[in-house]
């Protein structure tokens, strides 16, 4: 009768097999590291451009809601703010507000929009008349900058067209994110 050779692999085998597989896991969690780093990056950024363009769109829904927008320029300090001229009414609605000033004596004017430079934010004021209560929601975070200025045509500023630029920021990493559009005014 034969006997049946019994072998397994050998001490040097199984070495080799390890380092082998060792040097492939350490290629596939350098693979790895580097596709999270990446989405995370691609992630932030979509997060800016969102920000960017929820801000945008509602600034430019406010302006389409009310018909009788205007924008006014307050040469001192360069703020530009969007009226609404109610039919029937003495009291002027601010409807886009870039620098607010909530404490001082224009506090109880209604407004719509406002960037609140502190927080970095632009938000949703909502003016209870009856009560004069303040109720206010986050729009968008994380921005830079709004501006609104008239467009010029020679020299002359057009009161019916403005721009409208967002600058969105990441605090972790400083990245920017810029959006332009221009809006008519009726």
């Amino acid at each position: 009768m034969r006997k049946k050779s019994e072998q397994g692999f050998t001490l040097l085998e199984m070495a080799i097999a390890i380092s082998i597989f060792g040097v492939l896991m350490l290629y596939i969690s350098q693979l790895m590291t580097s596709q999270i780093h990446l989405l995370n990056s691609v992630t932030r950024q979509n997060e800016l451009e969102k920000n960017a363009r929820v801000a945008m769109m509602n600034i430019l829904d406010e302006i389409r809601l009310h018909k009788a927008t205007y924008f006014d320029v307050i040469s001192d300090n360069k703020v530009f703010k969007v009226y609404y001229d109610p039919p029937n009414k003495d009291v002027e609605h601010c409807v886009i507000d870039i620098n607010p000033n909530l404490s001082g004596p224009d506090q109880e004017l209604p407004r719509e929009i406002y960037f609140d430079v502190n927080d970095s934010s632009l938000k949703l004021g909502e003016w209870i008349e009856s009560t004069s209560n303040h109720n206010e929601y986050l729009i968008a975070d994380k921005i830079k900058t709004i501006t609104l200025e008239g467009v010029t045509d020679g020299g002359v500023i057009n009161s019916h067209l403005i721009k409208i630029t967002i600058v969105t920021i990441d605090p972790q990493t400083k990245d920017e994110f810029q959006l332009i559009s221009w809006s008519r005014l009726y």
